[in-house]
């Protein structure tokens, strides 16, 4: 419930990288700079990692008003 109008950020892009990556057991996130593919060529970075891919959404109200005659 958004009570005060803060478009909070729900979702973050948790995918560092496209690439064929073999993953890293007990690694850190110093040690993805130094990691190949599995062909052995550097991986390409996502850039949109760590941004944020979704927010809550904002406060909206609706009225109508209805006359007859």
């Amino acid at each position: 419930f958004n009570v005060a109008n803060f478009q909070q950020v729900t979702g973050i892009d948790q995918t560092y990288t496209y690439s064929d990556v073999n993953p890293i057991e007990g690694g850190t996130i110093a040690d993805l700079e130094t990691h190949t593919d599995v062909y052995g060529d550097p991986i390409v970075k996502n850039p949109n990692f760590g941004n944020p891919t979704s927010y809550q959404t904002p406060r909206t109200f609706r009225f109508g008003v209805r006359l007859n005659f």
